[in-house]
Formats: structure tokens, sequence, C-alpha cells
């Protein structure tokens, strides 16, 4: 019954309020609500792959971060403060009609997810993460971030790269940061929109940081299920940048796949995260 032109007037509501757009689509008819949170350089098609098989189970809300697909930040790279994502996401949960509901991230995701799960434990269901960007925020963000110099210089990159490519091939040189890592890195900062994507992704999401003992108190609190699943070969995010939450957790369930960062987006991988039922397996 619900059209995806119903969905987008439903949004464009909400902007009013907030200032910005935050879109998503809405599909399945499930009784059950699952909110999806792609990564970095991806929008609500992330998880295309799994969604036939989820459509009966659940109805999924596949949303576009900001800077990502049609969503729009309309305040620069002043910061979203954790109330106002709130705040956004409780029109979003009366516009829906939407009591409870269950959370799937990948990377930059989680820090939407993490945050969602801290303005609404009681509503939380289920998580599942998916190499979490932000449970231990690296060296490097937090420099670029956190102090009003390095971002000016970390906005000034975007306009002029080449420092920062030369840089690179210093670290690469020196082996300060592994060969997967740099290619990596280049990948993603190659053009001007994206380079002022990775910018404006990193200043803005910034305050969206839930301490893990926070986290873990409250999935711990309301038994909230948990589901972590990583990469072998992931060098962006790694075992040890999800144990600092592991291990205040009284339960969870970790799957380590043999794939790098994005291969643990592959449909045969997703389903087994996904369709796989809860046993409470010690942490």
């Amino acid at each position: 019954m619900h059209t995806k032109s119903f969905i987008i007037l439903i949004i464009s509501m909400a902007a009013e309020i907030q200032e910005s757009t935050l879109f998503y689509t809405k599909e399945g008819s499930g009784e059950k609500n699952l909110l999806l949170f792609h990564g970095f350089g991806q929008d609500h098609t992330a998880f295309d792959s799994i969604k036939s098989v989820l459509i009966t189970e659940y109805t999924l809300y596949s949303f576009d971060l900001y800077f990502h697909g049609k969503s729009v930040w309309q305040k620069g790279d002043s910061p979203i403060s954790k109330e106002e994502w709130k705040d956004t996401l409780y029109d979003f949960l009366q516009a829906n009609r939407i009591e409870d509901f269950s959370m799937v991230s990948f990377s930059i995701g989680a820090r939407f997810l993490m945050s969602t799960l801290e303005a609404f434990p009681e509503q939380t269901k289920e998580l599942f993460l998916i190499a979490p960007d932000g449970i231990k925020p690296s060296f490097w963000y937090t420099l670029a971030t956190r102090t009003s110099l390095f971002r000016k210089i970390f906005k000034k990159l975007v306009k002029d790269p080449e420092w920062f490519f030369t840089l690179l091939e210093w670290m690469q040189h020196l082996r300060i940061l592994p060969k997967d890592v740099i290619l990596f890195t280049k990948s993603q900062m190659r053009t001007v929109e994206k380079r002022s994507q990775v910018y404006h992704s990193w200043v803005v999401f910034r305050n969206l940081q839930v301490p893990v003992q926070k986290a873990a108190h409250l999935i711990n609190q309301f038994s909230i299920p948990i589901n972590l699943l990583i990469g072998k070969y992931d060098r962006i995010i790694n075992k040890k940048k999800v144990a600092p939450l592991l291990q205040y957790l009284e339960q969870y369930s970790l799957d380590i796949e043999e794939a790098g960062h994005h291969q643990l987006l592959k449909k045969e991988i997703l389903q087994k995260l996904l369709l796989k039922r809860h046993n409470d397996i010690p942490g």
C-alpha cells in the first residue's frame, strides 16, 4: 500500500522540521522492522543482495547517510549532535508507527546504529554490526576531526591533495601503514567529490560516538542480542578495533569471515549473518 513516492513525501515533511533531508526507502511486509545503515561511499542500495530473503520476516528501512545518495545535510561542516539525530529518528519512528526495531550497519554506518541504540535502547531488539567503524576511533580520525587546526588542514586537502599523496608515499616507504591501507585510502580520495565526501562525513559525524562502556551497559541491561561480523583480511576494521566493546559485553556473537572489508557485503556472507538465529553465544 505504501509506495516509494509516499515515503519520499514523509521525508520531505520531516526535512522541514530538521532543516536537512534524511532519505530512506521502505520495502517488505514483515512484522519486524529492520533499519539498515550503509558504509562510506555507498547508499541505501548497499544491502540489496540480501533484501529478497528478508522482506517476508522484516519491513526494511534503508537509509542514505548524510553526504550520500539523496540525503542532504544543510549545516555545512557543523557536526550533527546526538540530540539532533535522536529528534530525526523520533520523527521517522512516529511517521512510520514503529514501536520497536532491529538494526544492521556496515562500517561508518555503525556510528548511526550506536547513536540510535543510545537514544532508543528499549525499542532496540537486535543488532548486526559488520566491520563497525567508531568502536575505537583511530589516531588519524581523532587527529583530523577533534581540533580546529587539523580540521582546517583536512579541509585544505579537498582542493589541494598532492601533499597528502606525497605523505602517503612516504608512509608506505617507511612502512608506517600497510600497502593495502595506502591503496584503500588513495581509492577513497581520488577525486574532489570523493575527498569532499570523506571530509564532511568524518567532520560532521564526529560527535556520533557512544563510549563503549555505555553502549555495552545498554546492551546488557536490555538483553539486546548483538552479532558482529569482521573480515580476517580486513586491514581497516579488525578484531582489535571491536575488542574494547566485546570486553564489556555479557553475551555476543562474533563471526570472522575469510574476507576483506567490502567482501563482507557478499550475499552468501550476509545471509549467514542476518538469517541465523541468535543463540546467546557467551562472550
